[in-house]
């Protein structure tokens, strides 16, 4: 009898100093793909990297898409479209066909907005 009493009171003393912590499990939804994760801490906010990148993406393309429309009365021709932004490539067609290539020139000042 005294042997018991001394376990019980083994593990009551274990219980209360030699605690062990348990990690507390916290469940998240993805921000990006509404998934339900296990966080690994409490500011985690998205399921993967993958997410993350995506929603970092779209973020700052939302950003540059407001900033430009701000300020888009403040720049100038040449910041506004900038080099490289037609369609014409780099080469002449393969084929030396003057008339196809004409057209694609021609193509290429109605998109820039240049009138002949």
């Amino acid at each position: 009898m005294h042997k018991n009493n001394l376990n019980a009171g083994l593990t009551t003393w274990n219980n209360i100093f030699l605690k062990k912590r348990v990690p507390r499990l916290s469940v998240g939804v993805c921000r990006w793909c509404n998934n339900v994760f296990i966080k690994k801490h409490n500011k985690e906010s998205y399921c993967s990297d993958d997410c993350r990148y995506y929603s970092l993406q779209e973020h700052s393309r939302r950003t540059s898409h407001k900033w430009y429309h701000r300020h888009k009365h403040e720049l100038s021709e040449k910041q506004r479209w900038g080099l490289g932004t037609g369609t014409l490539g780099p080469h002449m067609n393969s084929d030396i066909d003057f008339e196809r290539e004409a057209n694609v020139i021609e193509k290429e000042f109605k998109y820039l907005r240049i009138k002949r």
